[in-house]
């Protein structure tokens, strides 16, 4: 029997697998600090953990045929989430930094090719705003973003609240 490993994913998310009805796909998961379950056999569905081991197991019942594998993997979707403000947030008179209540996933090298691959999208509503007011965000990153408002070349002091939208959380 020939088994194939499959990268770990080093997040705490879910996703969906798919498995052919032609052979026996089965997974393990671990839990932080923990090692891993043992091997259950899978079908469509969500799955929780902070990491995943996956093997197929294959056999014929017929000598007469040999089975190939070109290609086996798997698919890994993180479900979305949105991280909303519903009080208001002064902005100050210079630039105002922003955490997330629960940072983000954005990516690894693995998952992505980088950490910065999934940077969340940030929505901005300004309360008090005035005719020349605007909005620049800089330094997005999954724990949270930087914010000027400005009128013309100045700050202004206003209030704000977001909107940021992303996959799973970030550790």
């Amino acid at each position: 029997m020939q088994q194939y490993p499959v990268a770990v994913v080093p997040s705490s998310s879910t996703f969906t697998v798919t498995a052919s009805s032609s052979a026996t796909i089965s997974s393990s998961s671990c839990n932080i600090g923990a090692g891993f379950t043992k091997f259950n056999t899978l079908a469509n569905g969500t799955f929780i953990g902070r990491g995943f081991r996956f093997r197929c197991q294959m056999d014929s019942d017929d000598p007469a045929q040999s089975i190939e594998v070109d290609q086996l993997g798997y698919t890994a979707e993180l479900d979305s989430r949105t991280e909303t403000v519903n009080t208001a947030i002064a902005s100050g008179t210079s630039s105002k930094a922003v955490t997330f209540q629960h940072p983000f996933f954005t990516g690894t090298s693995e998952l992505g090719g980088s950490t910065s691959a999934y940077l969340p999208n940030i929505g901005i509503t300004i309360e008090n705003a005035q005719s020349g007011d605007f909005f620049a965000l800089s330094s997005i990153s999954g724990t949270g973003f930087t914010i000027d408002i400005k009128n013309g070349s100045s700050f202004v002091n206003r209030n704000f609240k977001y909107a940021a939208t992303g996959f799973g959380r970030g550790s």
